[in-house]
């Protein structure tokens, strides 16, 4: 008698399938693995550019660009992505003398699954770029509430003034020598020939700034631009000696004496613009010079740090008349987003070095 069944042959249904899922496999293991490993190639690409432009950046600024190529060659290659060794060049030098670098690495990458889905992937290969710009500060938000005359300055032997009497210039022989600044009187009558009132730039100024944020937002700070006045401030003001202000400065010179290499940029300015002894006592500031502080000495025996010889700040007999502070002038490249650059601003050995987006060709 025969038998009826109803069962299908259905061997092979399982390839069938399979077969009609490897496409969208193919596409997953694509984006897990090819796009994955693509993405942390062009993560250390974007590393060794970013590390190239400020390294031919911090050159430049110091007056010597050398092989720019050659720089940014070996951060892209510190930083090889997976894939295979990286390439780094300056895509345009001429770009250098404006004070920007724009660089540009690049990698090779062998896919594994991508171009199966889309064979032109095959042919992309992984790159990053970057770009920074350098130059002498021109404006900028100071921790260190002070400003002092470019001609007092230069009297100390610090700087360097045009036939107008504005600074152009840091001595060499200056750089990491401490210097006492008296400001409280003219005391460098041949470099400093224009006459302040009664005698001082302002009259109990000594050179402080009134900070313009309040202590909430940023203690003791004041934010000044070459050709901008600064209003001062009368040194009494400044309060007790746990003030923002005098607790600003302990603090810069804690700074210096645990990094040598930390400094901070001091204000430089040609003359108070106040026409009157009655009238608001202002700096016109035109210039920043970089310096670690040291020591100061103030009315009220509020001391702090050394003096220029090395000794005691709070020593009896070393308050000269008004105060003074202690600097130490010196060569310095700032990374600092807070302070902004201009090729017209004088060049007092120091620069601003910022990373930045590249600009559209």
């Amino acid at each position: 008698m025969q038998r009826l069944t109803f069962l299908r042959e259905d061997r092979g249904a399982v390839a069938v399938w399979v077969a009609i899922m490897l496409i969208p496999f193919m596409g997953f293991a694509a984006l897990a693995i090819d796009i994955g490993a693509a993405h942390a190639d062009r993560q250390r690409l974007q590393i060794g550019a970013d590390a190239a432009a400020l390294a031919v950046a911090q050159d430049c600024a110091v007056g010597a660009c050398g092989d720019p190529d050659a720089t940014a060659q070996a951060l892209a290659t510190a930083n090889d992505p997976f894939g295979g060794p990286a390439t780094g060049e300056v895509t345009d030098q001429s770009d250098l003398a404006g004070g920007y670098v724009h660089v540009e690495t690049t990698s090779h990458r062998d896919y594994w699954f991508a171009p199966a889905i889309a064979p032109a992937l095959a042919d992309v290969e992984p790159w990053a770029e970057s770009a920074a710009t350098w130059g002498p500060p021109s404006g900028g938000r100071s921790s260190i509430p002070f400003a002092f005359a470019a001609c007092e300055m230069a009297g100390f032997g610090v700087l360097q003034l045009g036939a107008n009497g504005d600074p152009v210039g840091l001595n060499d022989a200056a750089v990491g020598q401490r210097f006492r600044l008296e400001q409280s009187k003219v005391t460098n009558p041949t470099t400093c020939p224009q006459k302040p009132q009664s005698g001082n730039w302002a009259p109990g100024g000594f050179g402080w700034l009134a900070p313009d944020l309040a202590a909430s937002e940023e203690p003791c700070s004041v934010q000044t631009e070459i050709g901008q006045p600064v209003d001062s401030a009368n040194g009494n003001s400044q309060g007790s000696h746990d003030s923002d202000c005098y607790v600003a400065l302990r603090r810069a010179i804690d700074l210096a004496d645990a990094d040598p290499t930390a400094a901070a940029l001091l204000p430089v300015f040609r003359s108070n613009t106040a026409e009157s002894i009655n009238d608001p006592k202002t700096y016109l500031v035109v210039g920043y010079v970089a310096v670690t502080l040291e020591g100061y000495h103030f009315q009220g025996n509020r001391c702090y740090g050394e003096t220029e010889t090395g000794g005691s700040a709070c020593a009896a007999s070393a308050r000269g008349n008004g105060g003074w502070i202690v600097i130490e002038p010196q060569r310095y490249i700032a990374s600092e987003a807070d302070f902004e650059t201009s090729p017209s601003a004088p060049d007092l050995g120091s620069a601003v070095v910022t990373l930045t987006l590249p600009r559209e060709d």
